[in-house]
């Protein structure tokens, strides 16, 4: 096999790698949908908090006192 041609197989190899890497990362955004309302006191999520946190379960409220209780055990 010429230089070349392996050149190609390599280059061709690294893109494919890429576009599978990002397919993963894609699917696993979808995957990551949060609520509208939280799941502990059922208010509406902030449209903000959902836009920079899609994954977002709780509002702002109960996940702060979530992590507080973890960090005191």
């Amino acid at each position: 096999m010429q230089s070349s041609e392996r050149l190609i197989e390599v280059s061709e190899a690294a893109i494919e790698q890429q576009r599978d890497r990002e397919v993963r990362r894609i699917r696993g955004d979808l995957e990551l949908r949060g609520d509208v309302d939280c799941r502990d006191c059922g208010d509406p999520i902030d449209v903000a908090r959902r836009m920079a946190l899609p994954s977002a379960k709780r509002c702002i409220d109960c996940q702060t006192k979530l992590e507080k209780s973890r960090r005191v055990r």
